[in-house]
């Protein structure tokens, strides 16, 4: 027989042995799984933001697309390129920039849409540059201003040289396609 000491000592000894093993097997578990779940929680909902966002962006985005389409999405690369320099040239006369160069670079594209971009170098004033980049961001054709870098050939001096990395998209014939598939662009 144990003595009533013995017994409160066993209690207690069971007692913590059992929230061991509660802890362990329900306990444990139990709150890793409801941070798990809430984790889930907060990228479902992120994901929910984000597809709310696009849908209320969705007729914006949409009637843009439709205007670049009618503005002139091409059906070539040549046509493309060639559509490219001449925007160029014009938003560089009318801004009253020097376009000094303009070269083309192959980009890789997807199955509908092949991306073409450039590399352009103007120079000008401040004025010059500010009405170039205007123009070129509202123009209603698909070009893209990936990156500029504006550079001044003196300091204080309003003599500057703007070089722009752009890119276009266009209308891959199944023929690009199977160019860029066999190129390893795809």
């Amino acid at each position: 027989m144990m003595s009533k000491r013995e017994r409160i000592l066993a209690i207690i000894v069971a007692a913590a042995c059992t929230l061991f093993v509660l802890d362990g097997y329900v306990i444990g578990p139990l709150l890793g799984s409801l941070s798990a779940m809430n984790d889930r929680r907060e990228q479902l909902q992120a994901e929910l933001t984000a597809a709310t966002r696009l849908i209320e962006t969705h007729p914006r985005l949409e009637e843009r697309w439709r205007h670049m389409i009618q503005a002139g999405l091409w059906d070539n690369p040549a046509e493309a390129e060639a559509q490219v320099f001449t925007s160029l040239r014009e938003w560089s006369e009318l801004a009253g920039l020097s376009l000094a160069s303009v070269k083309p670079q192959t980009a890789p594209g997807d199955a509908e849409l092949a991306e073409m971009r450039f590399v352009a170098s103007c120079q000008g004033s401040m004025r010059a540059v500010a009405r170039f980049l205007w123009l070129a961001e509202s123009a209603t054709s698909p070009v893209r201003i990936e990156k500029l870098q504006l550079a001044s050939k003196q300091e204080g001096a309003d003599d500057l040289t703007l070089t722009l990395h752009l890119s276009t998209v266009y209308r891959a014939s199944r023929d690009d396609r199977r160019d860029a598939i066999s190129r390893g662009g795809l």
